[in-house]
């Protein structure tokens, strides 16, 4: 009887000839899972900055100035009939409170605008920018954020405007100063959003990044 007797080159040589192989299966290990929603465009996301940006100068300034114009209006107008004046003297009184308190309002009213974008983004992690592009805060793998996280994020975004206002009510001048300079630092850290993280300066501290909504 014949023994079959079998090469293990023979058979190694037909496996690496033979066009039917076995699909390999690539290890997934070493790629990450996406956790959450893609990350927004960096020129998405500069966009939002500028739409910001008009939304507190315009919307500030009208709003500052139909604000201040009606309060001191109605200011002007009460002292004159106050005081006993005639109608179309208190219709002046009216008019000129109305003028000072318009230009004050248009000092004022961007302020305003950006401590109202500041509490609306540190509870909702939303802007009128990211609103209308689309987008919104997240963690920094793009997962959902929690409330601490965004109001973290939000401080350190607006500390010119809140840090600034604590040094005038405490007078520890010394904040305004630190104000300046860090309003400076997180200028220039916008633009690290079109590195590879997107991610501003206030983005890396807090850990957070900006995500397409869904």
């Amino acid at each position: 009887m014949n023994e079959s007797t079998s090469n293990p080159d023979d058979s190694e040589m037909n496996d690496a000839s033979s066009p039917y192989q076995p699909p390999t299966v690539e290890s997934t290990a070493t790629q990450p899972a996406s956790t959450g929603q893609p990350l927004a465009s960096a020129g998405r996301r500069f966009g939002a900055f500028l739409l910001d940006g008009v939304v507190i100068g315009i919307g500030g300034l009208f709003f500052g100035m139909l604000l201040g114009g009606t309060i001191l209006g109605m200011i002007g107008m009460g002292a004159g009939v106050d005081a006993g004046a005639a109608p179309e003297e208190a219709a002046a009184a009216a008019a000129l409170g109305g003028f000072i308190g318009g230009l004050l309002g248009t000092i004022i009213g961007p302020y305003i605008a950006i401590f109202i974008m500041m509490i609306l983004e540190c509870f909702t992690g939303i802007t009128p920018g990211k609103l209308m592009l689309g987008m919104k805060v997240s963690n920094a793998d793009g997962s959902d954020a929690n409330l601490g996280s965004i109001v973290i994020r939000g401080l350190l975004k607006y500390q010119y405007n809140w840090v600034v206002i604590v040094g005038i009510f405490t007078g520890l001048d010394f904040l305004v100063t630190i104000s300046g300079i860090l309003s400076l630092v997180m200028f220039f850290g916008i633009f690290l959003i079109f590195g590879e993280g997107r991610q501003t300066l206030w983005d890396k501290m807090a850990k957070t990044s900006v995500v397409m909504k869904d």
